[in-house]
């Protein structure tokens, strides 16, 4: 009993320690927000590699981009970063727990840790209570874009400032700011909102590109995931 002990806790351990599940690459399709001239989601999602099947994102909206690279069946995400990447691009992609480098450049006011109304606002849209945001859908993406700038604070030009994001929207897109996203309900699901953050290459900072919006299992079902990834030859030696 002590050794299974021992050997859980070591799992545990490594799991909050360890910050990235990689292996596989994330290729973006256009913006579609263009808010403030700085485009923003929703992007059409394409994973590739050794892709955890259980990743989620918003309903797919059925696009296609670039190579032949669709949305289907990952999804569509937000960003959560001030950081400039290019859509039609493989990068190595990691799951995290947080907005990793997201301070980078300094002196700006991003917040690293996903706010509860940014897992809330996400969930909702993975859960599909706000249906398909697809490219048309201009004032919907540019409210869901600006309420997540908002919750995590991401800079234009200069540093943040209160309800920045949401001053540059049109009334008709306040409205649905206002009467959608910050008015939608807790799911039971915000717990399972993650991070998958884009690197250039191997990641560190210098090749940080950008940070998005997913969704994970129940946490049982994402550790099992987890230890599939490579820690299950060590876990059963630990429990024999």
């Amino acid at each position: 009993m002590m050794r299974r002990v021992i050997g859980w806790s070591v799992v545990f351990v490594v799991l909050a320690t360890v910050p990235a599940m990689a292996a596989f690459t994330a290729n973006l399709g256009p913006a579609h927000s263009n808010l403030g001239g700085f485009g923003g989601g929703s992007f059409g999602v394409h994973l590739a590699g050794n892709v955890p099947s259980y990743l989620k994102f918003g309903p797919s909206a059925g696009e296609n981009w670039g190579s032949g690279k669709s949305d289907i069946p990952w999804g569509r995400t937000f960003c959560v970063e001030g950081v400039v990447f290019s859509t039609n691009t493989n990068y190595n992609a990691t799951v995290d727990g947080s907005i990793l480098y997201g301070n980078n450049p300094p002196n700006t006011a991003q917040v690293l840790t996903l706010t509860p109304d940014t897992r809330r606002v996400f969930a909702n849209y993975v859960l599909g209570n706000f249906g398909v945001i697809g490219p048309g859908d201009t004032d919907k993406n540019r409210a869901m874009q600006a309420y997540f700038w908002d919750q995590q604070q991401v800079r234009s030009d200069g540093l943040y400032t209160a309800g920045m994001w949401y001053n540059a929207l049109t009334l008709s897109q306040k409205n649905y700011y206002d009467n959608t996203l910050v008015a939608a309900s807790i799911t039971g699901k915000e717990g399972l909102i993650r991070v998958l953050n884009l690197w250039q290459g191997t990641p560190y900072v210098g090749t940080d590109k950008q940070s998005h919006l997913v969704m994970i299992p129940a946490p049982a079902a994402a550790l099992l995931g987890l230890i599939g990834l490579g820690l299950a030859g060590r876990v059963k030696r630990w429990l024999d």
